[in-house]
């Protein structure tokens, strides 16, 4: 792919290997939530779970600072 649209081959290589990740990267910003409630590839006892261990972090966490 030398010289296509006048770009060198190792340009072309970084740009091929980086297209891949940056494409994942956006579609997981709207694949990926940030809460456990809004997921639905979880069981909702696997988001209980979850939310027990986010809210046991957070009182460790200010119990530590306080």
């Amino acid at each position: 792919m030398d010289g296509i649209a006048g770009l060198a081959g190792w340009k072309w290589l970084f740009l091929l290997e980086g297209l891949p990740v940056t494409v994942l990267g956006v579609v997981g910003l709207w694949v990926l939530t940030d809460r456990p409630g809004g997921t639905p590839w979880l069981t909702e006892e696997e988001q209980q779970a979850v939310r027990a261990r986010l809210s046991s972090e957070r009182r460790e966490r200010e119990s530590v600072t306080s």
